[in-house]
């Protein structure tokens, strides 16, 4: 995916730091979002039931954003949504540490201001979560 990027003409203008920073804060991000794969799939009772409740994080996190749409644009009661979005904070801290263009964080949207600190709270809170479910799911399973 890099490779492809970086081929179209995507650069990253932050220090090679930052750079770094921002892959391991998206592995990290995809780390946890795995993990609730594993729990979806393990809560559910066919391969076609985890396929369909997967998909609803996926259209909802990534479709009701700042990763398409400029929430600004948006209707009122959606930007308040797209603001308050983990995957708004994702992308705007993959696009500060990236160096990459930006507008100005929306005033009063603590999550847009700090992203890289709320990224990482929700990884955390996430892998708390996610993981001791799924690994508890597992073990009844087993039994």
């Amino acid at each position: 995916m890099i490779g492809c990027a970086l081929a179209v003409g995507w650069r990253p203008h932050g220090s090679l730091g930052s750079t770094v920073g921002a892959f391991a804060l998206l592995t990290l991000f995809g780390f946890a979002m795995g993990w609730v794969g594993a729990a979806i799939g393990l809560l559910a009772r066919s391969p076609q039931s985890a396929d369909a409740l997967s998909m609803v994080p996926t259209f909802l996190l990534g479709f009701i954003s700042n990763v398409f749409v400029d929430p600004a644009r948006m209707p009122v009661w959606l930007r308040v949504v797209a603001d308050w979005n983990p995957m708004s904070a994702v992308v705007a801290a993959a696009r500060e540490l990236f160096r990459t263009a930006q507008g100005p964080a929306p005033a009063g949207v603590w999550s847009l201001q700090h992203p890289v600190v709320t990224t990482l709270a929700m990884i955390a809170v996430l892998l708390g979560v996610v993981v001791p479910l799924a690994v508890r799911r597992y073990t009844r399973a087993g039994r």
